[in-house]
């Protein structure tokens, strides 16, 4: 599968975008400024570069770009997805994630801009009750930042619709733990960006 790359200089630092032919593979943030990424632009790199831009400038509340996880071989197929053969064909070698890390990623993309759910909220809503720590680890894994946003789910601690260090959670941004001050930082500017734009 060719893969295809490019940065974008957010407003919070830089972002890496991969994708293949048909799909985003990766957003995330670039965890070392001095990191070199050869750069071999793509469509779909153009139209994340450009949906992302609006995103920060608040011009943009939710994405329109082909994710791996709504590919409906992988949905829907579970004899597909746990077969060790589908695993390693080349098309979707790259694509990472357990049949309920990819139910978690799907369920993130149903929460509202601008609004936050908590763990254990999510966990009750994809029928998973008592599965806050499950949730959790699940959105460490995601590998599509921002667009499908990991950063509004917080922890049940401090008061209702405030965002503090009490009910950040996690945020693993820079790879650094979930728990980094770094992190939690970008976390919090996120949701005080949605925050400050959302409509209505």
């Amino acid at each position: 599968m060719t893969k295809y790359s490019g940065i974008f200089e957010s407003p919070f630092g830089p972002i890496i975008i991969l994708c293949s032919d048909s799909f985003i593979l990766e957003i995330s943030w670039l965890k070392k400024k001095d990191i070199s990424i050869p750069e071999n632009h793509h469509s779909l790199i153009h139209d994340s570069i450009a949906q992302l831009d609006e995103y920060f400038s608040g011009k943009r509340s939710s994405f329109d770009l082909p994710l791996f996880i709504d590919d409906p071989m992988l949905l829907n197929d579970s004899v597909l997805i746990n077969d060790p053969v589908f695993i390693n064909y080349s098309e979707y070698k790259s694509f990472s994630g357990t049949p309920f890390q990819r139910k978690v990623w799907k369920a993130l993309c149903d929460i509202p801009y601008g609004e936050t759910e908590t763990y254990g909220q999510l966990a009750g809503r994809i029928g998973c009750p008592g599965g806050a720590r499950a949730v959790g680890s699940a959105n460490a894994k995601n590998p599509v930042s921002i667009v499908i946003p990991c950063h509004r789910v917080i922890a049940s601690g401090g008061r209702p619709g405030e965002i503090s260090q009490k009910n950040l959670g996690g945020y693993s941004a820079f790879g650094i733990g979930p728990k980094s001050q770094r992190s939690l930082s970008l976390k919090q500017k996120l949701l005080e960006l949605e925050s400050k734009n959302k409509k209505g």
